[in-house]
């Protein structure tokens, strides 16, 4: 896991076409795709699910780059607690290798309201997957947002076969 500074995060945004809200706002760093992705995969976990089963679907869903930015909308990335390193880091980069560290942290953050995991963006490190795992997930779902087709068609066959409750929404 490295720690990734506001300005190499920001180049990020920009290379994928992602908008970040300006904090000042006070809605947090809001983050959407400019343009809607073709294709939204919203995955429905409930409280019934082990932690070992939920973390089982999110990294399967984490295969689908080889790398991923852990960015929360409130607050910064040192502050989710994850390492003593990155004072101030805009997100953390997670390898290969960390995926499965990844998806277990997901899986088992305190999500009360007023924790700052409470509301996480995950980005493929490519830029086009972007997972919403916040606050309103419990009830309306993890919204994965994919920018390529045929990606989409793998993980929808993936978590299809696999019985996870889930919907599908595109864009012409």
């Amino acid at each position: 896991m490295k720690p990734l500074n506001q300005e190499s995060l920001r180049e990020l945004f920009a290379r994928a076409h992602i908008d970040a809200a300006d904090r000042a706002r006070g809605i947090g760093q809001e983050l959407s795709y400019r343009s809607n992705a073709p294709r939204t995969i919203v995955i429905h976990l409930v409280e019934a699910h082990s932690a070992e089963y939920c973390t089982d679907v999110i990294s399967r869903v984490l295969d689908a780059d080889d790398e991923w930015l852990l960015i929360p909308r409130y607050g910064s990335a040192s502050e989710l607690g994850l390492t003593d390193e990155g004072g101030g880091a805009g997100a953390f980069l997670f390898t290969a290798q960390e995926k499965r560290a990844l998806a277990t942290y997901l899986c088992t953050r305190p999500v009360d309201l007023g924790s700052i995991s409470a509301d996480l963006y995950v980005l493929g490190g490519r830029g086009d997957i972007l997972l919403t795992w916040d606050h309103h997930s419990a009830d309306e779902g993890i919204s994965i947002e994919l920018q390529s087709v045929s990606d989409a068609g793998r993980l929808l066959t993936w978590l299809n076969q696999s019985g996870v409750e889930l919907e599908l929404f595109y864009t012409p």
